[in-house]
């Protein structure tokens, strides 16, 4: 056999070229890392690797659920087999479980998050936060990510030379005027030193250089790592394998060897060549299907990018337009002036932090500006180039508790060796809430005496309940239901003055009791017994409680719940109005909607005043209404006051939602 009598050979220029070519064939078939990790997990998984090895990321197209759903405990499992199968992968040195969620993406799926403690490698410019496991709901891992950051958002804030003289240092300390591969800019952290940040370079040459010389901040050659070049490498193996089998048969022919022996070594050139051939053939395969892949990889993390970067922007408009309001509505209170303009304004505010061009503390760090810095921050760590610009803003009032923001984004991201980009266009719309925030026309209004804050109401639409209907007698009253079934139970109830007796026969109670209580609710006729508030012959459309208050307004023959309606005037609750101004018109101190501030949806807003609260500040009260924007006013209007509501609440009957604002509110009928 041609291959036994080749592995028999005993002398040492045999021994050689085994050596050589199976050398050879470990260099042919070396993998990189990321080849590692899909020959372990398939090669279905996309996978990033930083500049100094290790997988920062890798994620493979979401599986579908096939099985059943897992919990918890179950996840937490999956995931710890799964990294410590691949920890070196990662460069995790110890599995440290920190927490675990179940979440739900843009497209309603749920999935498993499990994450791990984070951890510093000493030598390396970053502390990696933490590592986390995305998995399906049934179990099935596809994605993981070794998440680092660098201690310092701002580049620029740190000391050091610039990349051109960083070159120069290189070139001098090689003795070159070639410009290198690449240059890399590291920010690295000295940990003795309470972790100070300072900059070095990286300056990558190739051959036929073949050196990574790192630069300090100062400009001094810290320390250089020398290269064999891949191309003289394999062209040096190739040639020593080539010749190597030339010069052993030249010596066989000088020593005349036998025909045969000169066939045999024939044959293994042959062979020689034809392997050596093959694995050139398929290192070019394979390094072409390499560049596919990471060509693919790359145009899916711009596009998982794009859309980390859409999902973001929808909290970045929502925090940052709520603290350009916060920042807004302060102006007027320390200012005592109000805001011309305010859809203007707030946008000053939202993309530059000042009001007329003067920066506003609230805002520092908080702008638009400072949201796209950090964008281009992340795109910075991921090798992208990144662009966004806004065509078109603008904030304007959706209902009567929402502003809209809304307009189009222009975004931009391009892979900085040029190998991929994407350009779209996203139009956006949000709704921010007015809510929490205080009533500028409340300040405006009392020279910064009264404040208060917008909340809407919980009432809307429900403010009263009709609840029963009588016989009509006189007078009303307000207070506690007492169910009374006996004598013995009505007789032991205290504090009768309080509270409206509810009987189902009239004859357990006499009228020396039942004269006791504020009012009397009865099935039957009692008008023979009472001489307080009562109703006769009631007929319920909600069942009674024990402790339930009503308001028995026996002049009409009616029994109403009008908690709802007092809960909302007590807590200082907002409606919806017809007439009330916006908050943009609050902000301008008007006491009206304008036309340039409505809504389709309506964008008014009243609430009624503490005439009380107003009296303990030393603000003078007017014998008016209780609706904030007619009271603020300096004309006075028809009111009236409403039964078991405090005696300084009047209420109007101006144009509202559902006719007048007594109609809208369900007291219509309950005026004295």
């Amino acid at each position: 056999m041609v291959v036994g009598t080749i592995f028999n050979k005993s002398d040492g220029m045999g021994k050689m070229k085994i050596f050589a070519l199976i050398f050879f064939i470990s260099i042919a078939f070396a993998q990189t890392i990321d080849e590692q990790f899909k020959q372990i997990n398939g090669y279905d998984w996309a996978v990033e690797t930083y500049d100094w090895g290790y997988i920062s990321s890798a994620a493979k197209q979401r599986p579908n659920e096939f099985f059943q759903e897992i919990n918890q405990e179950q996840a937490i499992i999956i995931a710890n087999d799964f990294l410590l199968k691949n920890a070196k992968f990662f460069g995790v040195e110890r599995i440290n479980y920190t927490d675990s969620a179940k979440i739900v993406d843009i497209e309603k799926k749920y999935s498993w998050v499990v994450v791990y403690q984070g951890q510093m490698f000493e030598g390396l410019p970053i502390v990696d936060t933490h590592t986390t496991v995305i998995m399906t709901s049934d179990g099935q891992i596809y994605a993981v990510g070794n998440l680092r950051y660098y201690f310092q958002e701002d580049e620029n804030l740190i000391e050091g030379i610039s990349q051109n003289d960083a070159i120069e240092a290189a070139k001098e300390h090689l003795g070159t005027d070639s410009e290198p591969d690449k240059v890399s800019r590291l920010i690295k952290v000295d940990e003795e030193s309470n972790f100070d940040k300072y900059i070095t370079w990286n300056i990558s040459y190739n051959c036929p250089i073949g050196s990574d010389v790192f630069v300090d901040a100062n400009g001094n050659v810290i320390s250089q790592e020398n290269k064999i070049c891949a191309e003289n490498k394999k062209f040096n193996l190739v040639f020593i394998i080539l010749i190597l089998p030339l010069v052993f048969f030249a010596t066989k022919i000088l020593n005349k060897i036998k025909r045969k022996g000169i066939l045999f070594g024939f044959m293994l050139v042959v062979i020689s060549l034809s392997l050596i051939t093959l694995l050139i053939i398929q290192k070019n395969i394979s390094y072409k299907n390499y560049q596919r892949s990471y060509i693919e990889s790359r145009i899916h993390d711009m596009n998982n990018l794009y859309e980390s970067i859409v999902f973001d922007l929808s909290k970045a408009v929502d925090i940052i337009t709520k603290r350009a309001i916060s920042t807004a509505v302060s102006e007027i209170i320390t200012t005592g002036q109000p805001i011309e303009n305010p859809n203007e304004k707030l946008k000053e505010l939202v993309f530059f932090g000042t009001i007329n061009g003067q920066e506003k503390q609230l805002m520092q760090n908080s702008t638009i500006q400072d949201w796209i810095s950090r964008i281009n921050f992340v795109g910075d760590q991921k090798n992208y180039n990144i662009s966004v610009s806004f065509n078109e803003f603008e904030i304007m009032p959706y209902d009567s508790f929402n502003l809209n923001v809304k307009g189009t984004i222009s975004l931009n991201i391009t892979d900085k060796n040029n190998i991929a980009s994407i350009k779209r266009f996203y139009n956006f719309s949000e709704k921010v809430s007015i809510e929490g925030f205080e009533d500028p026309l409340y300040v405006l209004s009392t020279e910064g005496k009264a404040t208060k804050i917008i909340k809407k109401t919980k009432y809307q639409n429900n403010y009263t309940i009709l609840m029963g209907e009588c016989s009509p007698s006189r007078d009303w009253s307000y207070g506690e239901v007492f169910l009374g079934y006996t004598y013995s139970q009505i007789n032991q109830v205290a504090n009768k003055s309080n509270k409206i007796l509810f009987l189902e026969d009239s004859s357990v109670a006499d009228p020396s009791l039942v004269n006791q209580f504020s009012g009397v609710i009865s099935t039957d006729d009692i008008s023979y017994l009472v001489n307080v508030p009562f109703c006769e012959n009631t007929t319920l459309y909600i069942q009674l409680y024990n402790g339930q208050n009503v308001l028995l307004d026996s002049v009409s023959g009616k029994i109403w719940y009008i908690d709802n309606f007092l809960e909302h005037y007590r807590h200082g609750y907002y409606s919806p109005s017809l007439k009330g101004p916006s908050f943009f018109d609050r902000m301008e101190g008007k006491k009206t909607i304008q036309s340039k501030h409505s809504s389709i949806f309506g964008a008014g807003l009243e609430s009624f005043i503490d005439k009380d609260y107003f009296d303990s500040i030393d603000i003078v009260v007017k014998d008016d209404t209780n609706v904030d924007y007619l009271y603020f006013n300096s004309s006075y209007f028809s009111s009236a006051k409403i039964k078991g509501l405090p005696t300084t609440f009047k209420l109007d009957n101006e144009p509202s939602f559902n006719d007048t604002h007594r109609n809208y509110y369900g007291v219509i009928n309950l005026t004295i």
